[in-house]
């Protein structure tokens, strides 16, 4: 959910909240107000009757007026204190021409009046429905006001805080462009806002940073691969020469065994050398490969490793492409194969099977001496004794990350089996 949108909703749920509470204080409010202007008009009333009956001789027991019932009943003496109650009365009221009782509110003031010397129980009673129609409208009224006002403020602050949130958006989208590889200026707008104010200013500090490490280590992964390449192909050729001299058994065995470490030193500077431009995305090309095309050459260029030990390839390969860096995928796939072939049995049998979203590679091997989360971790050995240098499987997990792949391994009866989703 959008920022702008959780605040809206935060806003509704408050409003909402509020008018519900004055709703109940408007309606308490005016309930009280009208009540005491009854009970005003009432001892008003009584003020006008007792001056209207001192003229009179014969009191009625009971007038009617429009709106008020009057009640007068001889009494001795003064026989309680005036008060004021609410009350039902039963009226007779008229639905579809026929007569009908129904009960109505009314607000009661009782007292006892001395009138032309003889007290009389005086009982006013005023009706209520009409306090109840005025509540109604002024809720009525009052709530619809509120509504009003809310969606008015809400729609008036959507559209100021859009305008305030371009500055934003423009410095999300200028973020989402970012490449480290490639040259390029934060064109971020400024704003009077100091919070987007600081935040460009730390996106500009923050990038500016990030290239400046990223081409530092660029510069130092170029500068110390080619100054490996220059000792490492003097010694190689320095063996060169040796091999070509008589040498006795003794020293032919020692030669040998420097230039299988050289050999190691050269594929272990290559992978790094490859972990290294790939973490630092320096691998940007990518077009649409066919994987099955790719995997069959690399089957045929390794085929004297996997029949030299009794192999038994099986295939189910169909027609299978992807966007993809080309040298990246010739790596992976040539890594799995590699594993496959090196971890693998005398006699022992590899299945690919290649689909046209995933790519699976089985092969027969001993258990796995590690737990299978660090199988592909850099320098991780599943045998200490073998000759890898353990990253030939950390190689393939940083590209399936580059491209955002699936990796994923299982083991079950010495029988493995790595996947990849494309």
């Amino acid at each position: 959910m959008k920022l702008l949108d959780r605040t809206g909703l935060d806003f509704l749920m408050i409003s909402i909240v509020a008018i519900a509470l004055i709703s109940l204080l408007l309606a308490f409010a005016i309930r009280v107000a009208v009540d005491n202007e009854i009970k005003n008009d009432l001892i008003e009333a009584r003020v006008v009757l007792k001056e209207r009956f001192s003229e009179d001789v014969e009191l009625p027991k009971e007038i009617r007026a429009i709106d008020e019932i009057i009640e007068m009943v001889p009494v001795d003496t003064i026989d309680f204190q005036e008060a004021f109650q609410d009350t039902l009365l039963m009226m007779l009221d008229f639905e579809d021409d026929k007569p009908v009782l129904d009960r109505e509110a009314y607000v009661q003031y009782r007292y006892t009046e001395n009138i032309n010397g003889r007290f009389y129980r005086v009982t006013l009673s005023h009706p209520k429905f009409e306090t109840d129609d005025l509540l109604l409208i002024c809720m009525t009224f009052g709530l619809l006001f509120l509504a009003i006002l809310i969606v008015v403020l809400n729609l008036s602050n959507r559209i100021a805080a859009q305008s305030r949130w371009l500055p934003f958006h423009q410095m999300l989208e200028q973020i989402r462009k970012f490449r480290v590889t490639e040259p390029s200026i934060f064109d971020l707008q400024e704003s009077d806002i100091d919070e987007f104010s600081d935040l460009r200013e730390a996106i500009l500090e923050m990038s500016n940073k990030i290239s400046r490490d990223y081409h530092a280590l660029k510069e130092f992964t170029d500068n110390a691969a080619h100054e490996m390449q220059t000792p490492v192909a003097i010694i190689q050729s320095q063996l060169d020469i040796m091999v070509q001299r008589d040498l006795n058994a003794s020293s032919a065995l020692y030669l040998s065994k420097m230039q299988h470490q050289l050999s190691k030193l050269k594929d272990l500077h290559q992978s790094l050398l490859l972990l290294s431009r790939l973490k630092s995305d320096q691998f940007i090309e990518r077009e649409w490969l066919r994987v099955h095309a790719i995997l069959a050459e690399e089957i045929e260029e390794l085929k004297p490793l996997w029949e030299s030990k009794g192999i038994a390839l099986e295939k189910r390969i169909v027609d299978c492409q992807v966007q993809a860096n080309a040298r990246l995928l010739e790596i992976m796939i040539s890594n799995l194969l590699l594993n496959a072939i090196k971890h693998n049995c005398l006699d022992g049998r590899i299945l690919l099977d290649c689909q046209t979203d995933r790519l699976v590679i089985q092969n027969d091997g001993p258990s796995l001496k590690v737990s299978p989360d660090a199988l592909f971790e850099k320098f991780a050995k599943s045998d200490q004794s073998t000759a890898s240098n353990g990253l030939g499987l950390a190689i393939v997990k940083e590209v399936c990350t580059f491209h955002e792949w699936s990796l994923h391994y299982s083991e079950e009866n010495q029988w493995h089996q790595v996947s990849i989703i494309f």
